[in-house]
């Protein structure tokens, strides 16, 4: 039910526009504007807070950050407006945060189009992945 309530609210933000050009602006601003309704979610539901800052925070500054500026005017407005939802899976269950440690790979695969991601063993699997 709180997860379900969570969602909710976090769509309802996002059809009301609260997160229109927090990321794709990337102002002084807009990085203000983020931060205050990251702040507000906090006093209201942590979940929340979590979920929209794994979204947006890890997720969506990833993109803004290190991906092309084609890929930035592709899918950032997709992110803010939540057609598109991703996820952040650094940490394994063997190796915490240690990105060195880390036993996962992904592999592109031209012909599909898509990656491949592969884990060799039990203790690679993503145990605290966040979406």
């Amino acid at each position: 039910a709180e997860r379900d309530q969570t969602t909710k609210r976090w769509l309802r933000l996002a059809q009301l526009g609260f997160w229109k050009n927090t990321i794709t602006d990337g102002s002084r601003r807009a990085r203000m504007r983020y931060d205050a309704l990251v702040e507000c979610m906090a006093m209201l539901d942590h979940s929340l807070e979590v979920r929209t800052g794994v979204h947006y925070g890890l997720f969506g500054s990833t993109v803004a950050r290190i991906g092309s500026p084609e890929q930035a005017a592709q899918y950032l407005p997709r992110i803010e407006s939540l057609d598109m939802v991703g996820c952040f899976g650094l940490t394994e269950l063997g190796h915490g945060s240690n990105v060195r440690g880390i036993e996962t790979e992904a592999k592109y695969d031209a012909a599909r189009g898509v990656f491949v991601l592969h884990t060799p063993s039990d203790s690679a699997q993503k145990y605290w992945i966040g979406a």
